[in-house]
């Protein structure tokens, strides 16, 4: 190692450099979506198995009425926390505030998210019961995700 320079050359010599973050734990990030996914299909359970609530929707005057079961609320709450985990990786290569910006954002986007059911509900029971579902999708992702981000 040359004299004020770093061992491993990314550095000019007399020159400080800040150290790189750690990597984030990718296995404690797909915890935290599994986690999501499977919360998800559980309150719909308590909601559907337990209330007798039918969680049914229309996106459209036009369109059939479909009902909402435990493998779509699964799959979006996955598709969801992936995209919610590649917003954060995204954030974390080009900010060094990304967790800050990306609870900001994740937040906004629940807030925006909770319009789809209360507009496609069919029932006020089914309006409130996947509105309680986004928010459960939230309550953890955001969060949970925002733990695994070592950039402030």
């Amino acid at each position: 190692m040359s004299e004020g320079g770093s061992s491993n050359g990314s550095a000019p010599p007399g020159h400080w450099m800040a150290p790189k973050p750690p990597p984030p734990d990718r296995k404690a990030r797909l915890r935290v979506v599994g986690l999501a996914a499977v919360g998800a299909v559980v309150g719909w359970a308590a909601i559907h198995l337990i209330g007798g609530i039918r969680l049914s929707v229309k996106l459209s005057a036009d369109a059939a009425t479909g009902i909402v079961g435990p493998v779509g609320v699964a799959l979006v709450a996955f598709i969801a926390g992936l995209a919610a985990w590649g917003l954060l990786a995204l954030l974390e290569h080009v900010t060094a505030q990304a967790r800050t910006i990306w609870r900001f954002l994740a937040t906004a986007v629940l807030l925006v998210s909770l319009t789809a059911p209360l507009g496609a509900g069919t029932t006020t029971s089914a309006k409130v019961s996947l509105a309680a579902l986004h928010v459960a999708v939230g309550a953890v992702l955001i969060p949970g995700l925002a733990r695994t981000s070592r950039r402030a």
